[in-house]
């Protein structure tokens, strides 16, 4: 015969209840900016304009960052497109006045930036 034993009893079950809430952005979240209406009435003005100064800021810099991004480049081009022509008319009155090795040198100078910058692409 098989001695009856005793079982345990059954664990409860719990049930818990969880809520998260998320927000994102520049200002607080609206419930939060009530907790601080409650502790200072211009706290949420004066938060709303701390933060219309932070964004105007954001944009400037970034259109200021834009626009660099569109004239460095052509600066440099600009300075290259010099620099190999400065080369080019030097090698010429070099080989006007018969000093062929300055004329080759002046010609490799002047050539030197195109030649840099596209083994830099290259690269890329």
């Amino acid at each position: 015969m098989i001695p009856k034993t005793k079982r345990a009893a059954a664990p409860k079950a719990e049930i818990t209840h969880a809520k998260q809430e998320l927000y994102a952005g520049p200002l607080p979240h609206p419930s939060t900016m009530k907790g601080f209406q409650e502790i200072d009435p211009s706290f949420p003005e004066r938060i709303m304009a701390m933060t219309e100064k932070i964004t105007d800021a954001e944009i400037k810099a970034m259109e200021s960052n834009t626009r660099a991004n569109f004239i460095l480049p052509a600066i440099g081009q600009a300075a290259t497109l010099l620099i190999a022509l400065s080369g080019i008319g030097a090698a010429v009155f070099f080989v006007m006045k018969g000093v062929s090795s300055a004329a080759i040198v002046s010609i490799l100078g002047g050539l030197s930036p195109i030649i840099i910058a596209a083994l830099e692409n290259l690269r890329k």
